[in-house]
């Protein structure tokens, strides 16, 4: 019995150090592009592919990309038109928070490119003064979360907490030669608490400390 709890223990252990590893935050920060100040309009960062966004290489262009986010110095994704590019995850069509069917290769997104799900916790979003974006989140092609660029506090945070996602959907961009919606540190597989229940002490340290007393008192239970 012993043995058999010191694997458990072990494996339990193994879980969940997998699991907050996972935790990503996507600054954009190390991207550059010494040509034109842009990467391509599909490009793949950590683990997820970025569908019509290019980034800004130097504040300094002329005329420079400008950075929408308030009080944000550093590097910043932004939505942009360009026709003729593939289809991206995983369909050419989806349904949006009406029922209306949207192609999606008209549609800035982001999604796991592996199509594994994903919890997106928070990012910082912009979008154009008076032109709102809606941002829906899938999973497996259905619709499953929903929100808008004017729910950002006033500095841009975003807080969505979506978990179990593949795909995330900005539906009202990008329009032909605007950039109208800006993107920047993105965080996510940052483990959520439920509403209402309390956080500290957390239940990994509970479950933890629980399994390690059951531990020491079947040892002291058994004989060497």
């Amino acid at each position: 019995m012993l043995r058999s709890l010191r694997t458990f223990f072990l494996f339990l252990l193994v879980f969940l150090a997998g699991h907050f590893v996972s935790a990503e935050t996507l600054t954009f920060d190390d991207l550059t592009s010494p040509s034109d100040g842009e990467t391509t309009p599909v490009f793949s960062y950590g683990d997820f592919t970025f569908y019509y966004f290019s980034y800004v290489y130097d504040s300094s262009l002329n005329p420079p990309t400008p950075n929408q986010i308030p009080g944000d110095s550093t590097q910043s994704i932004f939505s942009a038109y360009y026709p003729f590019q593939p289809p991206p995850y995983p369909g050419i069509q989806l349904r949006d928070q009406n029922g209306n069917l949207f192609d999606t290769e008209d549609v800035s997104s982001f999604y796991s490119t592996s199509l594994q799900p994903f919890t997106l916790n928070n990012m910082l979003v912009v979008a154009l003064p008076g032109n709102p974006v809606t941002i829906l989140g899938y999973r497996n092609g259905v619709l499953v979360d929903q929100s808008s660029t004017s729910a950002a506090n006033d500095l841009g945070l975003l807080t969505l907490n979506w978990t179990n996602i593949d795909g995330v959907f900005f539906l009202n961009a990008p329009y032909p030669d605007h950039y109208d919606v800006a993107l920047d540190t993105i965080n996510v597989n940052e483990p959520v608490t439920p509403t209402g229940v309390t956080p500290e002490p957390s239940t990994v340290v509970l479950l933890g400390s629980g399994l390690l007393s059951l531990l020491t008192f079947v040892r002291r239970r058994i004989p060497s």
